[in-house]
């Protein structure tokens, strides 16, 4: 009896096999994946160019909702010297005009990182039906940090929100003209980042960077400790060159927003003191602010939380990973970075990152389709009934 319910269940098995359509990206996902964290109906397409800047050329990527009439396996590899990634999209497929124009999202890296980063996320929002466009900045990529460059840092936190006005405008040139003509939606604008790539992320979305708060930080021991305050008066004069300031302002500076940016969600910002309450308060769209509560390179407590509670947003959330650390948002170890001795670049001590990467890629999912797109059922996915994630505790005000 034993052996006829086996020879029984494997020939359901095989039948099965026979009947059932092929694994799609969305079938290949975890099988917990909250409903924004599926892939989006869109395959995508994925190109690099170089926008000339002057002496500071920006190395870039777009990813977009591209077609693929033929059904090819969207593949395709990432390389950052000689780090190979494989990813998920068609290298320079022909955009899907017809489903545009789409909004656009900017993507601003962290210290150390790169544009390529963080692919997890730019290939999903992209299959959600949005332009997602990221550059390396240049003086605090990989290679900058690494080679122990450090004016090129004090530079790029002038240069950073500058160089995604740049990219509003190189968008608004393809826009205009060439292949991705009216693919854009360029009234339709967001920004996201990573730790320095937050920091750009809150600067372009309105804040202002302060004087006195930055000198009132900088009387606290452990702000000295660190070496955070050394050279300030020096760095601050770098930083107000590059914003073509001729002194440093006594108090808030200049914005460097655009009033097509319609959201932010800063992961991790680096945050702490550089706004204060005065210069975040410059933030008044729509902000979903995520961070991990265990992370010792910008703590939620003197950085996420401050910005969050300042921010003058009417709505805002702040999404916590419960004991996860700064490295939630890239993604996942290649077996290479851990030959190179860098998997805690790329790795949690405490959350699968499979797991952290579908949650952050439901909250930001939803969260730009509500704000972008006006989508009504991910709003309401994004109402404090609907967040029930272990591990995840979630503020909104104003929704």
């Amino acid at each position: 009896m034993r052996k006829l319910m086996v020879i029984a269940l494997l020939i359901l098995l095989a039948i099965t096999t026979l009947i059932a359509p092929p694994p799609t990206p969305i079938q290949a996902e975890r099988p917990d994946a909250p409903t924004y964290a599926l892939r989006g109906e869109h395959p995508v397409g994925v190109t690099d160019v170089t926008v000339e800047n002057g002496d500071r050329p920006l190395s870039v990527t777009m990813w977009y909702p591209a077609l693929n009439p033929d059904g090819v396996e969207e593949a395709t590899t990432y390389q950052i010297a000689v780090l190979q990634r494989p990813g998920q999209a068609l290298r320079d497929a022909a955009p899907d005009m017809a489903g545009g124009p789409y909004p656009v999202i900017y993507f601003s890296h962290g210290l150390g990182g790169a544009r390529l980063q963080s692919v997890f996320y730019t290939e999903h929002l992209a299959s959600w039906g949005f332009v997602v466009i990221a550059a390396d900045h240049p003086g605090s990529t990989f290679f900058d940090v690494r080679g122990g460059e450090t004016e090129g840092v004090t530079e790029s936190f002038g240069y950073r929100p500058l160089e995604i006005l740049r990219l509003i405008a190189y968008s608004d040139e393809i826009n205009a003209s060439g292949p991705y003509a009216g693919l854009l939606d360029m009234n339709t604008l967001a920004v996201t980042g990573h730790s320095f790539g937050g920091y750009t992320t809150l600067a372009a979305g309105g804040a202002q960077v302060n004087t006195a708060s930055l000198h009132e930080i900088c009387t606290l021991p452990e702000a000295q400790e660190m070496g955070l305050c050394e050279n300030l008066e020096e760095r601050l004069q770098t930083m107000a060159t590059v914003r073509g300031l001729t002194e440093v302002p006594a108090d808030v500076w200049p914005a460097t927003t655009e009033p097509r940016i319609k959201a932010i969600v800063p992961l991790a910002p680096a945050a702490g003191g550089i706004f204060g309450e005065a210069g975040m308060s410059g933030v008044t769209v729509p902000m979903m602010l995520m961070v991990g509560t265990h992370d010792g390179s910008t703590p939620a407590e003197t950085h996420a939380i401050p910005a969050f509670k300042n921010a003058s947003s009417a709505e805002k959330s702040l999404v916590m990973f419960q004991n996860a650390d700064h490295y939630i948002f890239v993604d996942e170890c290649i077996e290479t970075m851990i030959q190179l001795g860098l998997f805690n670049s790329c790795s949690d001590d405490v959350w699968d990152m499979a797991r952290v990467h579908d949650l952050i890629n439901h909250f930001a999912t939803a969260f730009f389709l509500a704000h972008l797109k006006g989508d009504a059922d991910a709003a309401n996915a994004l109402l404090p009934g609907a967040v029930d994630f272990i591990g995840v505790e979630y503020t909104v005000t104003g929704s």
